[in-house]
């Protein structure tokens, strides 16, 4: 799937996390249900994806043929956002790189958005660019 925003802020803080991320769901229910935790979710106020170099294949490890230099640093309130703005992008760079989609490894994108934690619809996500080199 795609470890954005939703998945960095829950899985890898909770112990035995391999459960939350394989077939056949890949995390679906569980981010979300984790994110509306009360433990975790008036807590988490701001969220920054990194996307300097973005790698679209071959997680955990960095696989430099699988990462292009994007050069942007996103932040937003909604992590589910920052999501559904990355993952367009981390398809078009899977089609470039002769990779298969990433479908429904990312479905939790649109389950956290169904649930009301966010926007999942990149069309209705304004990006406002705050500063340029």
């Amino acid at each position: 799937g795609i470890a954005g925003a939703l998945y960095n802020v829950t899985v890898p803080n909770v112990d035995n996390w391999r459960r939350f991320t394989g077939r056949p769901g890949y995390g679906d229910l569980a981010i979300t249900e984790m994110l509306w935790d009360e433990v975790l979710a008036d807590k988490v106020v701001l969220h920054i994806l990194d996307a300097l170099v973005a790698q679209y294949a071959a997680w955990p490890d960095f696989a430099a043929h699988y990462s292009v230099t994007h050069g942007a640093i996103y932040a937003s309130r909604d992590p589910v956002a920052l999501d559904a703005i990355s993952l367009p992008l981390l398809e078009q760079w899977r089609i470039e790189g002769n990779l298969p989609p990433i479908g429904d490894r990312a479905r939790h994108v649109l389950t956290a958005g169904r649930s009301g934690l966010g926007e999942a619809d990149p069309e209705k996500v304004a990006l406002r660019q705050v500063w340029r080199r």
